[in-house]
């Protein structure tokens, strides 16, 4: 679950962004196999939609999809939690 997570992280906080695997797995220090393995999943979820480019596919989030909204909104919802703001404006 957390591999889950992490790797939707990046598309929560670049929505717009369009990534590919090796670069995701750079990034988050996953096995690229791993990471082509959920965004594979992703896509038949339908919370990513999967992009043909000139070499390799890119991935890109699907703002349209339910349950993609409610699980970047339940990660905003964390950031705050944890960055302790309410807390502070109280």
């Amino acid at each position: 679950m957390d591999k889950e997570i992490t790797i939707l992280e990046t598309f929560f906080e670049d929505s717009l962004g369009e990534f590919q695997i090796r670069e995701l797995a750079r990034r988050l220090k996953l096995n690229h196999m791993t990471v082509r393995s959920y965004l594979n999943t992703f896509v038949k979820e339908g919370l990513l939609h999967k992009k043909k480019s000139k070499l390799y596919p890119v991935y890109l989030a699907n703002p349209a999809n339910k349950k993609f909204i409610n699980l970047k909104l339940f990660h905003n919802l964390e950031m705050i939690r944890e960055s302790k703001l309410i807390e502070e404006l109280e």
